[in-house]
């Protein structure tokens, strides 16, 4: 029993296992079956392609395809447009005054962007233009985009010009009226008013005429002799009075006529007459005899008139009473001012753009925060490493083509290693060099303008003013040097020129007598070597300058020693004139002192001797006691 019933189990057990072990084998088999099945489908596919495997191809293509045209169209049709205005509106911002961009494009792979025919116009000459070139293409770094800061590694600037005319203003709409230019016109009028003063004054000196008249001692002399004529015929007049009184009276006490009261009215009346007479002889007398006097003085003024007139002739013939620093900047002054002109301006606008930028209100932050990660490395908004330049402009007047680059360019330069820097290298008639340094990593901004110019081709100047004197200088060499240096609001620097060799000539007002024009051109004729130099100081806005040269000097002691020369035999004439013509006067005034006075004395004598003779004292001073005596009679 025990026997039967485990066999059974036994034999049971054997198929479980068997089944156990055919399980693998089944699924491998559906597995194949499966593969079998699919690989049936696929090689049926075929047979319908536009129900499956059509539709999931065409539904990529389209939604990529769509998403790839509006990002073309984008940066076709809207970026650039976008970009371009976007450069306008911070170009106008940060130069005050109108930028106009007629192309603009952009290209991506690798990022690069390309402008054509810019004008960027002068804020303070709104019918200027700052500067202007035909092509830009700068290569910028796309990793740097990937931090937001756009960075030109490299770049280049074709066709550039500065100070070109416009067509229009320049000027925005919202900005003030540019301020007016006041540095050239009071120099000007300084310069002109100085020139008619000194040509003037050379004039005065280079013609020491023989009028006698121009001397104080003859027209004093004349003076004198008119005055003292005067007061003798008058005088004359006066006591020729007396003797017609006096005969007058004798004729009233010789006349009988009349009864013997008549008679005593006409004694009564010759008396008082007579007493009126003497009275006036005594005051003629009293003024005679102040005469001495008064001829001492005259003649004492005389002689110091003499001793002017010699020291005037002495002054005229002496070293020009001009300031040779004065009459260097009359001369040099128009032409160092034109040509440090440019560099001014350069400074100015740098110095607005800066004062712009450190006034720049912070932007409005709205809602959120900005978290900066930080980096070993950081980088400004906008930086132009390296830029490339092409183009023609001029330095002091003078045409020239340039190349040169720029670099350093940063909207953050304290966070930029270095400043920015400018080279240029010019040639046209002669060759430039310009380097400038604009330094804003400190607080006080460094700005530095150094220019050097040299020509060996012929050149011509006019120095001076052509309504008063011109003097035209043609040299075979010329050399100058501009270094300017700002550190905040101060202003220093120095200029440099030197022409050599010259040859000089005169040109005057028609109307100049023609002796300045001779002497100033022998004068001229040995100066071979023009300098000078003009120290610069005060502020940006105010700036002041002391300009020395060997040219004013120079002129000075030619035209003193020419005058020496040419005038001294005159001036030896002059003054023999000046001392005969006193002892002629003085000889002439004191005889005619002396004869008037004698005779007036005389004559006054003689009357006051007949009037005495004619009227008893007793009768004049008695006139009551005599009419009773002749009573009596």
């Amino acid at each position: 029993m025990d026997a039967s019933s485990s066999e059974p189990e036994t034999g049971n057990r054997e198929p479980e296992k068997a089944d156990s072990n055919e399980q693998p084998a089944a699924a491998e088999e559906n597995v194949t079956e499966s593969a079998a099945e699919t690989e049936a489908t696929e090689v049926a596919a075929p047979a319908n392609p536009d129900q499956s495997d059509s539709y999931l191809r065409w539904s990529y293509v389209i939604t990529r395809g769509i998403v790839a045209g509006l990002v073309w169209s984008f940066f076709a049709y809207v970026f650039d447009p976008m970009l371009h205005r976007g450069v306008i509106m911070g170009g106008q911002k940060a130069v005050g005054a109108k930028v106009e961009i007629e192309g603009f494009a952009t290209e991506f792979f690798p990022p690069v962007i390309k402008a054509s025919n810019v004008q960027i116009a002068n804020k303070f000459k709104p019918t200027n233009n700052l500067l202007e070139f035909t092509h830009f293409e700068g290569h910028v770094d796309g990793a740097a985009l990937l931090r937001r800061a756009y960075v030109i590694d490299r770049g280049r600037i074709d066709g550039l010009q500065f100070d070109t005319d416009r067509k229009e203003s320049g000027q925005l709409d919202t900005s003030e009226p540019p301020p007016a230019d006041e540095t050239e016109s009071p120099f000007k009028a300084k310069v002109e008013q100085f020139g008619k003063k000194w040509a003037a004054d050379l004039l005065e000196r280079a013609k020491l005429e023989t009028d006698p008249r121009q001397f104080e001692s003859v027209r004093l002399a004349e003076s004198l002799k008119t005055e003292w004529e005067g007061d003798f015929d008058d005088l004359k007049e006066r006591v020729d009075g007396i003797e017609d009184g006096a005969d007058k009276i004798k004729d009233a006490i010789e006349d009988k006529s009349g009864n013997t009261l008549d008679r005593v009215q006409r004694y009564q009346k010759a008396a008082a007459d007579a007493a009126k007479l003497l009275k006036e002889a005594d005051t003629i007398r009293r003024e005679v005899a102040g005469m001495p006097d008064r001829a001492r003085v005259d003649l004492k003024d005389l002689e110091a008139a003499r001793d002017r007139d010699l020291e005037k002739i002495k002054e005229k013939i002496d070293l020009l009473r001009t300031d040779p620093n004065q009459l260097s900047e009359f001369l040099m002054g128009p032409e160092l001012y034109h040509r440090m002109t440019s560099t001014f301006d350069w400074v100015t606008w740098t110095h607005e753009r800066i004062q712009e930028l450190k006034n720049q209100p912070k932007p409005v932050r709205s809602r959120g925060e900005d978290i900066e990660f930080p980096h070993s490395k950081p980088l400004p908004k906008f930086l132009l490493r390296l830029l490339d330049i092409m183009g023609q402009g001029q330095v002091a007047g003078e045409p020239m083509q340039f190349a040169g680059t720029l670099t350093g360019v940063s909207s953050q330069p304290q966070i930029y290693a270095d400043p920015t820097v400018l080279r240029l290298e010019g040639k046209g008639n002669g060759t430039a060099q310009v380097k400038a340094t604009i330094d804003l990593r400190d607080e006080v901004p460094k700005n530095v303008v150094a220019v050097f110019y040299e020509s060996d081709e012929p050149d011509a100047a006019r120095l001076g003013d052509k309504k008063n004197l011109r003097i035209v200088v043609d040299s075979g060499n010329l050399k100058w040097r501009t270094n300017v240096e700002t550190i905040g609001e101060e202003l220093s620097g120095q200029i440099f020129l030197i022409r050599e060799p010259v040859s000089m000539s005169v040109q005057l007002d028609p109307d100049t007598d023609p002796r300045v024009s001779s002497i100033l051109q022998q004068v001229i004729g040995n100066i071979n070597r023009v300098e000078a130099e003009v120290e610069l100081a005060g502020t940006v806005k105010k700036p002041t300058w002391k300009l020395k040269s060997n040219l004013g000097p120079s002129i000075a002691d030619g035209i003193n020693g020419i005058l020496k020369k040419t005038i001294d035999s005159k001036r030896i004439q002059l003054t023999s004139y000046i001392n005969d013509h006193r002892d002629t006067n003085r000889r002439d005034l004191i005889n005619l002192i002396n004869t008037e006075y004698v005779d007036v004395v005389k004559k006054l004598n003689v009357n006051q001797d007949k009037l005495k003779n004619l009227i008893p004292k007793q009768l004049s001073d008695q006139p009551l006691d005599t009419l009773k005596q002749l009573f009596r009679r």
